[in-house]
């Protein structure tokens, strides 16, 4: 079988654009993630997170374009797909079904929903031989890529064609 991870926030939603979008709805505008981690008190940073994951515009996140054409190509092209994710599920229970929910609303396969804030050791461990990893946030997963496995790992800052390409 062939295992492939791919993020969700980021490659496959609008993050952070919709989180932005939250944000703004509570007098704060911001142009980037960053900006809005540097600009906010930690606290009131924490509040407005905890808020969104409670709320219905976390789980009507639009999708990214193309996103549900990559997951069904990948599906096609035979891989088990693992979609891993750091929303908080322990804290948050109801992030299962709305992730859940999400996915099968926008047509994107999956074999697996991997919740955890440290998902690459995770991922690695349930899964040693998976093929490829796709992330908004490669440099953050503190995986290298690894020349015995051939594991590799793609931003989606270009887009999803040329992943596809390569695989």
């Amino acid at each position: 079988m062939k295992y492939c991870a791919v993020d969700l926030d980021g490659p496959l939603t609008m993050y952070p654009e919709d989180w932005l979008k939250f944000l703004a709805g509570f007098g704060h505008s911001f142009s980037s993630l960053e900006g809005a981690k540097m600009l906010l008190s930690y606290k009131e940073y924490s509040d407005l997170k905890r808020r969104w994951r409670e709320s219905p515009a976390k789980q009507y996140m639009a999708a990214r374009e193309g996103a549900a054409y990559f997951m069904q190509e990948l599906r096609r092209r035979g891989y088990s797909i693992i979609v891993t994710t750091s929303r908080p599920a322990d804290e948050h229970p109801h992030l299962v079904a709305w992730t859940a929910q999400w996915l099968e609303a926008h047509d994107m396969p999956y074999c697996e929903l991997l919740f955890n804030r440290h998902r690459p050791l995770m991922l690695l461990e349930r899964h040693p031989d998976v093929e490829f990893v796709v992330d908004d946030e490669v440099e953050k997963l503190g995986i290298p890529y690894d020349c015995d496995t051939q594991r590799f790992h793609f931003t989606v800052n270009k887009g999803f064609g040329w992943i596809l390409e390569a695989v």
